[in-house]
């Protein structure tokens, strides 16, 4: 936690991949709502993390999310706002697009795959 706490006193940029792993999901908000809170983020701090905690992503929204994807050996980022309206609106759950598939940011796993580690 002192690298939150060091972040915010001086405005720094903390970045960890895998925020969500080892915090409690509750701790998580806290933290996000602590960054996001002028009041006791003066200087500007920000957090800068990756995560695949879907209570994180619901709650953060489309416009500070950023997916990224793979395909054919080639990866490629984007901004959920960036998707066409009408697959996100904004007074919905990003989740059934999410777990569906039909916003990217997931792994493609086909039978194929499966069977050849197995």
């Amino acid at each position: 936690l002192a690298s939150y706490f060091i972040a915010l006193r001086h405005g720094f940029v903390v970045a960890y991949d895998e925020f969500d792993i080892g915090i409690h999901p509750d701790l998580l908000e806290m933290l996000l709502d602590i960054f996001d809170d002028p009041k006791i983020n003066k200087k500007g701090a920000q957090l800068l993390f990756s995560t695949h905690h879907e209570r994180l992503m619901d709650k953060l929204g489309k416009h500070r999310l950023i997916f990224v994807n793979k395909e054919e050996n080639e990866s490629y980022l984007y901004r959920l706002d960036e998707l066409p309206g009408h697959i996100l609106r904004k007074d919905r759950s990003m989740m059934p697009a999410y777990n569906s598939k039909k916003i990217g940011g997931r792994p493609k796993i086909t039978r194929e795959r499966e069977e050849a580690y197995a």
